[in-house]
């Protein structure tokens, strides 16, 4: 009987030993298997991240010209207004921009008048010899 067991502990012994062995190559081709599918994870992980920046930008830059847009309009409106109220307003007579206004106008037609002013010379008339 003791050579009985001893048979069977060195199968046990011979099959733990092929146990661990067939376990290590488990182990790393599951750690190979396992870093490749975390580095694919972390591919998969980075792109969605890189999306959603993008998702951000795109959505920060149409909140920007939105606003700016609006700003623009605002601004718009805000000079008609104050166009509205010096129009209104208007040169006062007696003024000195007034009249520093008028000299300039003045000084610019005789420099360069416009054609409806400006004299027309006669044609020559020739007489047949």
């Amino acid at each position: 009987m003791s050579s009985s067991l001893s048979n069977d502990d060195s199968q046990l012994g011979e099959s733990n030993c092929s146990a661990e062995i067939d376990s290590a190559r488990l182990t790393s081709l599951d750690s190979t298997r396992l870093t490749s599918l975390d580095s694919s994870r972390n591919v998969l992980k980075e792109e969605k991240e890189k999306k959603e920046k993008e998702m951000v930008q795109q959505q920060n830059k149409a909140d920007f010209y939105s606003k700016r847009s609006i700003t623009i309009d605002n601004s718009k409106k805000s000079n008609r207004k104050k166009e509205k109220v010096n129009s209104l307003s208007g040169l006062k007579p007696g003024k000195p921009t007034d009249l520093s206004r008028m000299r300039q106008v003045i000084t610019r037609l005789k420099h360069s008048p416009p054609s409806h002013m400006k004299p027309k010379v006669p044609i020559p008339f020739e007489v047949d010899p």
